[in-house]
């Protein structure tokens, strides 16, 4: 017996210990929760609905007790991966009850009979689903199909293992999509009724030029980012893939960036963005500040203030009045620009990683053979290391899409959206109507955005799953 299994099998009881401590635990607190709604101790669920969650709290609990002995030797089996499963959803069911908890108590939610029937109708698939997984448990044709390999037996006794987990977060996401799709169909401030609209939330969602200048705005934000941080990570993962003194000091110089807040970092750029800034400093001794007033900016602009465009400088040469452009046609503005470089700079280290870990796996023999053939280092380049990069940058790129489509917490700290809405994104304005005053939250107006920007990320990744793709299963 090896060193690591030795270890493994000293370890071994007090991690069963810990596990069945804590189906035990789940099963009590489940068995309690069904007594406390039972007693009408929780205002919020009364009527039908009341028996209803105490009887699915309470059969999860029978459950989770009666195969305790079966988890129990399961785990004295030795199967640790399934453990470590298990351990990963008590973390992740936890934080979704915190989030949750904590959202409800923030916002003072009142939730009344039409929310409890949601919320009584997005439960039960999930207890249809988890009563079937034990009928199937019982059943002796099932359980056999279930074991008839030891492949089968270990995903059975996993599943087991997070069916607390599955349980929670089933029910605090299954839950609060289906009451978001709901809510989009109404007329519904926080603290208001909801009055049922049907569609006209997307409808008007989709003739608002507010949120057609939010899109307008994550469209610049998404090419520019995406492309530039791609770009820049490869190229960082490229040089720190070579062999030279001091290559692990720099990867971690390099990756610092990225693990820091983005509070902090948004802070720290807003005081290079002032007008009495660093960066300013900078460009002052080094003469850049005629360039600026020759591009019709200031010569010490407040970089977070400054709405010329991009296009509208570019286009100053050839037109007379630029600022008398359309918003559409300005491109992105100097404020917005400047938190793009800040998302570049604090992202990219990010994929360096992941590049840095593909290019370690690209065979040195085909670099050998190509140096033979007599292939310079940039034709190396684009006809090895790209090609062999091509399935991370699938990845990449879908990540940095979905990131960037959903940016929110650099243009609300930095900006607000401001100014003149030229950093305004489409969570941030989501965000503005759902928790705005008493009187102009819009829940429900919220929710319609929402799912409409889901559709159109969901659209721009299928597109670039469609194109990047095609051709990676070959490497």
């Amino acid at each position: 017996m090896s060193a690591t299994e030795s270890g493994s099998k000293r370890d071994q009881p007090i991690l069963v210990v810990l596990t069945a401590i804590w189906h035990l635990l789940f099963s009590l607190g489940l068995l309690g929760g069904a007594v406390w709604i039972g007693l009408r101790r929780v205002e919020a669920v009364q009527g039908v609905a009341r028996w209803i969650l105490a009887a699915v709290f309470a059969a999860v609990a029978v459950v989770q007790l009666i195969f305790l002995p079966r988890l129990w030797r399961r785990h004295a089996s030795g199967r640790m991966m399934s453990l470590a499963v298990n351990y990963i959803g008590l973390g992740y069911s936890a934080f979704f009850m915190f989030r949750n908890a904590t959202m409800s108590v923030a916002l003072g939610q009142v939730v009344g009979p039409a929310e409890r029937r949601v919320a009584v109708v997005s439960v039960l698939p999930v207890v249809i689903l988890f009563g079937f997984f034990v009928w199937a448990m019982w059943n002796q044709r099932t359980a056999k199909a279930f074991n008839e390999t030891i492949a089968q037996r270990e995903s059975l006794t996993a599943y087991f293992y997070i069916s607390p987990y599955l349980f929670l977060a089933s029910i605090f996401t299954v839950t609060i999509l289906v009451y978001a799709v709901w809510l989009s169909l109404h007329q519904s401030a926080i603290f208001d009724v909801p009055t049922y609209v049907g569609l006209s939330n997307y409808a008007e969602a989709l003739k608002d030029k507010q949120f057609h200048r939010a899109l307008y705005n994550v469209f610049w934000y998404v090419v520019f980012v995406v492309t530039l941080q791609t770009s820049f990570a490869i190229l960082l993962a490229v040089i720190l893939n070579a062999r030279f003194r001091g290559r692990q000091f720099f990867r971690t110089m390099f990756y610092a960036p990225s693990v820091s807040s983005s509070v902090v970092i948004s802070l720290i750029f807003m005081w290079l963005y002032q007008k009495t800034g660093f960066l300013n400093y900078i460009f002052t001794k080094i003469g850049l500040d005629k360039l600026f007033l020759a591009a019709g900016i200031k010569a010490q602009p407040n970089w977070l203030h400054t709405v010329t465009g991009l296009i509208q400088i570019l286009l100053k040469p050839f037109v007379e009045n630029p600022k008398a452009l359309s918003w559409w046609i300005r491109g992105p503005s100097v404020a917005w620009m400047a938190i793009m470089a800040m998302n570049i700079f604090t992202t990219a280290p990010t994929f360096m990683i992941m590049f840095l870990a593909a290019l370690q796996d690209i065979p040195p023999q085909l670099y050998e053979a190509a140096s033979i053939d007599g292939a310079s280092k940039l034709r190396q380049f684009w006809s090895i290391t790209l090609p062999m990069l091509r399935p991370v940058i699938l990845l990449v790129v879908v990540l940095g899409t979905i990131g960037t489509f959903q940016v929110f917490d650099q243009a609300y700290i930095m900006t607000a959206g401001g100014p003149l809405d030229t950093t305004l994104t489409p969570v941030l304005l989501i965000f503005q109507k759902v928790l705005g005053s008493q009187r102009t939250a819009r829940a429900g107006y919220a929710s319609a955005m929402a799912f409409l920007l889901g559709a159109i990320i969901f659209a721009f990744t299928f597109i670039q799953r469609r194109y990047i793709e095609r051709g990676t299963e070959q490497y």
